[in-house]
């Protein structure tokens, strides 16, 4: 493959010296747990080799598609009871592309680490993720982590002790940006909508689960959140008979990669805020009941409350006609504009976008909100 893209170095110098300075700090903290960062620094160049490498690796084809996959920056001995390599691999585009087909993202993460001054992939381990629904961490603090989120999209990212305030960058073939982190698009928007306490914050983060599936499915999908003991979202959906009775469920059971498949289905999923599914495969319209009159068709002319994850990016008003939104995006914008507050939407694109819908206040006036490129804040 002939290789034109060319990282800007100012760029990887810049997450370079932000990490550096993380290991600084650590090596004043003295714990246990963060010695084996600190024994030894990535050189610059080993930071743009990550990023090229994996760059190049995502857009090979392996088995006529795409792989998506997450290098950990860490030692093997840093890690409990790896799969280790009994030689190590060269760090290059090369072997990531075969090895991605068998360590995908969500299930492994691979070890990269210097020997020698060269990278290496030493090994591999199962992703193993913290109890807590506000943290990305895997395994331990402060590591350094490189995931694959399409082709040709690179996130780099790591904790920036001790001030909590997590690093991201997103690399593409033309363009790095930071991504802001302070808060889950996701969460805060069902924070807003459910009414909850902190407390239930955990049970809310079953809908990351469930965002993240309908991404990695491949076949788009619309879900539809909408209050408990609400029945206003019958006069914005037909289902076809496919709505279902609330029913009981044990609580720890896989109800999120069932939800997730649901949407593979075409039409609109819909739950409730304590995930009790109520129907799929519905179909979305105007709501027309003479009592809202308020309700009314999303027209090309209307402007929604635009938003990303990029901290230089703020939220503006759009026209609907300037996004070129196709049926699963008008239709979950109508859905919100209709109901209101309380209700929500998370679409996914077949090519992996994910977008959320709410109903939001701006500047006095309340609004459909809307978060484009969310996947990159919840991954």
């Amino acid at each position: 493959m002939s290789r034109t893209f060319l990282l800007n170095p100012k760029v990887a110098d810049k997450v370079h010296a932000e990490y550096c300075w993380v290991l600084d700090e650590l090596k004043r903290d003295g714990s246990a747990e963060t010695l084996y960062l600190t024994s030894t620094s990535p050189s610059k160049e080993h930071f743009r080799s990550l990023i090229e490498e994996t760059f190049w690796a995502s857009l090979q084809r392996v088995e006529g598609r795409h792989h998506r996959f997450c290098i950990a920056f860490c030692p093997e001995d840093s890690i409990d009871d790896p799969f280790l390599f009994k030689k190590a691999v060269s760090f290059d585009s090369e072997h990531l592309a075969k090895l991605s087909p068998a360590l995908q993202a969500e299930r492994i993460v691979i070890g990269v680490w210097p020997v020698m001054d060269n990278l290496k992939i030493w090994g591999f381990w199962p992703a193993q993720m913290s109890d807590s629904s506000w943290s990305r961490r895997i395994d331990a603090p402060h590591r350094l982590l490189v995931k694959v989120v399409d082709a040709g999209q690179i996130l780099f990212e790591f904790d920036a002790f001790p001030h909590s305030a997590y690093v991201r960058t997103l690399f593409t073939g033309t363009q790095a940006e930071d991504i802001e982190l302070n808060a889950d698009p996701l969460l805060n928007a069902l924070y807003w909508a459910a009414g909850s306490t902190p407390e239930e914050l955990d049970r809310l983060s079953k809908f990351r689960e469930i965002a993240i599936n309908m991404r990695s499915h491949g076949h788009g999908g619309a879900l539809l959140i909408v209050p408990p003991n609400d029945e206003n979202w019958r006069e914005s959906v037909d289902c076809g008979g496919n709505e279902i009775e609330p029913y009981n469920r044990p609580r720890e059971s896989r109800v999120t990669e069932s939800i997730a498949q649901l949407t593979a289905i075409d039409g609109a999923t819909i739950v409730t805020h304590d995930l009790t599914v109520l129907g799929f495969g519905g179909k979305i319209h105007p709501r027309t009941d003479p009592t809202h009159s308020e309700a009314k068709p999303l027209k090309l002319e209307d402007e929604v409350l635009v938003s990303t994850p990029f901290k230089q990016h703020a939220s503006v008003p759009k026209r609907v006609s300037e996004l070129n939104w196709g049926t699963r995006h008008l239709s979950a914008a109508q859905f919100v504009l209709d109901q209101k507050k309380g209700s929500m939407a998370i679409v996914a694109s077949q090519d992996g976008r994910l977008s959320i819908f709410e109903w939001v206040t701006h500047k006095d006036n309340e609004t459909v909100g809307v978060t484009l490129q969310a996947e990159f804040a919840l991954l």
